[in-house]
């Protein structure tokens, strides 16, 4: 096979993302994962779902399906790899791979590449030190590089035990991003480095390059903190003869003070989002455009329209700022351009248990009120219970408009009740009509629109902030607003 670092593959892209199942689907994950997506969906590609539990201890099987639903949620689905998908180039687990791993460790040992490290902690500690001490780096001082056949052998009967460690060589290792463009590295600057625990126990440098290699991965495109490894990986791949695929490392979301991405700046795993309400289709917009730049002012794109402005080169190699109240706003614009229909369909787990118990039509007129206002759907019981309450506890002085007394404001209060009890129920078949009759009463009564409008909504709603009374009383309709006007005024 060959080894140039750079040879381009002719087939149509292969490109994967490899979750380790350690914690839920991050963020940052979700970003690659869509990027590499978008990729593939871009050049009629393959794009690989693996997963990398080798960290035996931290992962679940739990965390694997949650990965598993979140990306499925966020539309990300993937055409070879783990269930439901499949593949020619399974398992999919690294679990499921460690005598495929245990095959390539050999070689690497037959050929003197790799080599066992007895080392001990302390031992390392102390030529850590030395270094330090010399003004040289601390790397691996090779105690164990030159040990021969007999040596091994003896320190084995000792009861040691080893690591497996690759023979660096001291060179310059040079690769092409296609982000950040010609990258350099020198063996010098990391030395002899780990890839095993033991035979069949890989580290993740030997395991990711395996597994990319054997799945045909054509372009790894993953999170910039992945650099350092970079370059020990193209040694690898160098040494068992792998084609080397081209690499694009992606830079990190910060928060606001650019710091790494913590929940300082709002919830950092997509499930958070999930149970909030958010909308999936919202969030792979907003992430696309987190360090991706489509050289336009359009900032709302379909799926389609993604993958059709997507560009590698265009990916910035600074690190991009995740604004939770951007966020926010796009998830409002989605949310006002879903039909009344879809949007009463989406909200529906949300919703408060007293709202469960209501019919559509009611839940889908309260929608409506605050579709204006909602940011996700988790938001809805705030926004909307009073509309589901038996009875509202209604405050005297919340009651009072500012410019009038309590008196003033109940017996505001009892004029316009008694003129909406005179209307007719085409009156309240739209907010548009009952504002107009409302602002007609108003100029017949010769008060002001406060007035009249402030103790009314506190009636309907208890609150200060709510949707307009019109919209309140379409909600509720004839019957429901007098009776809440009705139980106002019997408090006073």
């Amino acid at each position: 096979m060959s080894t140039d670092p750079q040879k381009s593959i002719e087939t149509a892209p292969r490109v994967r993302i490899a979750p380790s199942p350690t914690g839920g689907l991050h963020i940052g994950t979700a970003r690659t994962a869509l990027f590499n997506w978008l990729y593939a969906k871009k050049h009629r590609g393959v794009f690989v779902l693996r997963i990398e539990d080798t960290d035996r201890a931290r992962s679940t099987k739990e965390y694997e399906q949650a990965i598993i639903e979140d990306l499925q949620w966020l539309g990300l689905s993937w055409d070879e790899g783990i269930e439901p998908a499949g593949g020619t180039h399974g398992p999919y687990r690294q679990t499921e791979r460690s005598e495929i791993y245990a095959t390539y460790l050999k070689k690497l040992l037959d050929q003197d590449l790799a080599y066992p490290c007895f080392c001990t902690k302390e031992e390392r500690e102390t030529d850590r030190q030395l270094a330090i001490k010399n003004k040289r780096s601390p790397i691996y001082a090779g105690r164990c590089a030159n040990l021969n056949a007999d040596q091994r052998a003896q320190k084995t009967e000792q009861g040691l035990t080893c690591v497996y460690r690759f023979r660096t060589p001291d060179r310059a290792i040079q690769v092409v991003d296609e982000i950040r463009g010609k990258l350099k590295f020198t063996g010098s600057d990391f030395g002899d480095f780990v890839i095993a625990k033991t035979e069949h126990a890989p580290l993740f440098l030997l395991a990711n390059v395996v597994d990319d290699s054997l799945m045909n991965i054509s372009h790894v495109i993953r999170g910039d903190d992945h650099l350092p490894n970079l370059p020990k990986q193209v040694l690898l791949m160098q040494a068992l003869g792998f084609a080397v695929p081209r690499y694009a490392h992606v830079p990190l979301i910060l928060n606001p003070d650019r710091s790494k991405m913590s929940k300082r700046a709002g919830p950092t795993h997509v499930r958070e989002y999930r149970e909030l309400g958010f909308l999936p289709e919202a969030i792979l917009n907003f992430i696309a455009l987190l360090g991706w730049n489509p050289a336009t002012t359009q900032e709302i794109f379909t799926q389609p329209q993604l993958i059709e402005a997507f560009n590698l080169r265009q990916i910035n190699k600074s690190g991009s700022i995740f604004d939770l109240s951007r966020l926010k706003w796009m998830i409002g614009m989605y949310i006002r351009a879903l039909s009344e229909d879809e949007l009463v369909r989406r909200s529906e787990s949300f919703w408060s248990e007293a709202a469960k118990k209501q019919s559509t039509e009611l839940k889908r007129r309260a929608l409506v009120t605050i579709k204006e206002r909602i940011s996700h759907f988790a938001e809805l019981p705030k926004l909307t219970d009073f509309y589901f309450l038996d009875k509202l506890t209604i405050d005297g002085p919340l009651l009072t408009w500012k410019k009038s007394t309590l008196q003033e404001s109940v017996n505001a209060l009892k004029g316009v009740r008694d003129f909406l009890a005179s209307q007719s129920e085409s009156s309240f078949i739209t907010p548009d009509k009952l504002e107009a009759a409302l602002k007609s009463y108003v100029t017949q009564s010769g008060q002001s629109v406060g007035a009249v409008f402030w103790p009314l909504r506190v009636a309907l709603t208890g609150r200060s902030a709510s949707p307009g009374p019109q919209e309140i009383m379409w909600v509720l309709g004839k019957d429901g607003a007098i009776k809440r006007l009705d139980s106002a005024l019997s408090a006073f």
